[in-house]
């Protein structure tokens, strides 16, 4: 009897049914999880589909059948192996990939029936052996006994192995038997490689390679179908293997600061995906299979080379926070309104000359950066963005703003210093900055430690004080695009304040400051993209500030140091400790301040702690 789909049918009778008629497993979701076998279809349908019958034929193709039950039933499905172990491919038949499960059945049985034969010579005649060769290999990079045990029996029931910065430059092949493994944590060691043979430790829900230097991984690591959490941040990757794609259990998955060019297709079957970081990489381009990951809530594409989205980026539904910073993009796709229930979208940095008037669709949306494009104007439809409390506009050629744009809440807009609306009033941004700093507080906080290290502001001090503007603006600008700080807006609203302390200070005029921070930002920026130095020491000679007397050193240092405290309030421990750490390592060597450092810090943090609660009171972008 042919089989039969309707709302009435339960899951674990689809199932069954399934498997006696097409010799496949069908995967039923609820969500993002499987389906109670006990619920009917109509049961867990999330949409308002109009239901029916479905009578599925082996002509029929894999990816068809999964579409034509989501159309009918709002339902996901997959169609896997006879075994569960792999999904079929959508260009199959039913009848085809049934021809092409036989087969990997049969070679499996085969290698099965080897594998037991080696296994049981192994156990008789070689488990010592291969243990032996781990302990070697423990003791040859000095592994503590307490995390690595030298007992055999402790190391085959052995579930979580922690081997964090334990210089590790290689794993021997012989770690793909310690199979009760569930926890590896590899971090922040020296791997270029790993073994194919990590590929049998199939049971490992959470595997942390991060920091490390791999530039390729084995096509056998899509064998850990139990993945969870996979951590590959900050490696050398050029380029991921298809078998990715197997991994669909997998919920996070970190590539940050890797090197990829691009990402396989496959990276679409990972539909269980909750986070997906590829910030600072390489890409140029998405596949349309990222449409895939339907129910994913945060995407980080940050410090690429887009040039264009799929349009398949719009099915991306269940997105809260898209993360586009500095990339190449100068349009985007009409599909950016289908992204309903995006608060965050970061698009600042990157070469948009207009938005799709679409983007007015986005009624969810809390925080809009738009900072440091080619926008001339903005689409009426902005207007439409009823949750809007954050919009950042500054450094894009915006004449005027659209009067729909007033009827917003907006708590927080930043923009250049004086624009208009399209009614001809004038809007004064100054309100934004006072927000974020109580500049009356912190100016006297200033002026307090400056009378410490007697800095007065005489004739005779303005070229110093340009050699400072100039030295602040290079040296938070070059730090700021190599540690890839997130809040953008806070750090421009400090240097903002920094500008207007120094232009007091030393007499500057708006003209000289704004001339001045260009120049300084310049020179970061030509460094860095050139990649002259490996740090930015190089750069610093070009700059006039290494001829300061002790007075305006104070004066720098202060500067530096106060921009270094509240990056550190704003961003992670590590980003923000070799922030600081490159700060220091200027003014020591740099500027010959070590003798004062010490005792900035310690007054700068006594500042900082009177004016962190006027600070905290703004939530950065």
């Amino acid at each position: 009897m042919a089989l039969k789909i309707t709302g009435l049918t339960k899951v674990k009778t689809l199932k069954a049914n399934f498997k006696k008629e097409f010799g496949l497993t069908i995967r039923v979701y609820d969500g993002r999880s499987f389906a109670d076998d006990n619920a009917t279809l109509a049961s867990i349908r999330k949409n308002d589909n109009k239901g029916g019958e479905l009578s599925p034929k082996r002509n029929m193709k894999v990816g068809n059948l999964e579409d034509k039950i989501m159309d009918l039933f709002g339902i996901k499905t997959q169609i896997a192996g006879s075994d569960d172990s792999y999904l079929c491919d959508n260009d199959h038949t039913l009848a085809k990939a049934l021809e092409v499960d036989e087969k990997k059945i049969a070679k499996k049985e085969v290698k099965n029936n080897k594998s037991v034969e080696d296994t049981n010579i192994m156990e008789e005649n070689d488990e010592e052996k291969i243990f032996s060769a781990l302990f070697e290999w423990a003791d040859k990079f000095d592994i503590d006994s307490e995390w690595f045990p030298r007992d055999i029996n402790e190391l085959k029931i052995l579930t979580k192995l922690e081997l964090t910065d334990e210089n590790l430059i290689e794993l021997p092949k012989e770690i793909g038997h310690l199979t009760s493994l569930i926890e590896l944590e590899l971090g922040s060691n020296k791997l270029t490689e790993l073994p194919k043979e990590i590929g049998n430790l199939t049971s490992l829900r959470n595997l942390d390679l991060s920091r490390n230097k791999l530039t390729e991984l084995p096509k056998e690591i899509g064998h850990l179908i139990s993945l969870t959490e996979f951590d590959l941040n900050e490696n050398q990757l050029i380029q991921l293997p298809k078998e990715i794609g197997n991994l669909t259990s997998l919920t996070e998955l970190g590539l940050n600061q890797n090197q990829l060019t691009q990402l396989p297709k496959e990276i679409g079957n990972l539909t269980s995906l909750t986070e997906l970081n590829l910030s600072i990489n390489q890409l140029i381009a998405l596949p349309k299979e990222i449409g895939n990951l339907t129910s994913i809530p945060k995407l980080l594409l940050a410090r690429n080379q887009l040039k264009q989205l799929p349009e398949e980026i719009g099915n991306l539904r269940s997105l809260t926070e898209l993360d586009l910073m500095n990339n190449q993009l100068t349009q985007l796709p009409k599909e950016i309104g289908n992204l309903r229930s995006l608060t965050e979208l970061n698009l600042s940095d990157n070469q948009l000359t207009q938005l799709p008037k679409e983007i007015g669709n986005l009624t969810s949306l809390t925080e809009l950066n738009l900072t440091e494009n080619q926008l001339t104007e903005l689409p009426k439809e902005i207007g439409n963005l009823i949750s809007l409390t954050e919009l950042a506009l500054k450094d894009n050629q915006l004449i005027e703003l659209p009067k729909e744009i007033e009827k917003l809440s907006i708590e927080n807009l930043y923009v250049d210093e004086v624009i208009s609306t399209n009614n001809n009033e004038e809007t004064d941004t100054s309100s934004s900055i006072a927000s974020f700093f109580d500049t009356d507080a912190m100016d006297e906080e200033f002026n307090n430690l400056a009378k410490q290290f007697s800095i007065s502001n005489t004739d005779d001090t303005f070229e110093a004080g340009k050699a400072i503007l100039t030295a602040v603006s290079a040296i938070t600008k070059w730090l700021r695009l190599e540690k890839a700080l997130t809040h953008i807006e806070v750090h421009r609203q400090a240097m903002f304040f920094a500008r207007n302390q120094l232009g007091t200070q030393y007499d500057l005029s708006i003209d000289d400051m704004h001339s001045l921070n260009d120049k300084g930002i310049a020179l970061a920026v030509k460094y860095f993209e050139e990649g002259k130095e490996s740090n930015y020491r190089g750069f610093i000679k070009e700059l006039d500030a290494y001829h300061l007397d002790a007075e305006d050193l104070g004066t720098l240092a202060i500067q530096l140091l106060m921009y270094g405290r509240i990056c550190r309030e704003y961003e992670p421990k590590e980003i923000s400790d070799k922030y600081m750490t490159d700060i220091i390592a200027t003014l020591e060597h740099q500027f010959d301040c070590a003798d004062i450092i010490e005792e900035t810090k310690i007054m700068v943090e006594e500042s900082f702690a009177e004016v962190k609660d006027t600070l905290m009171n703004h939530q950065p972008i």
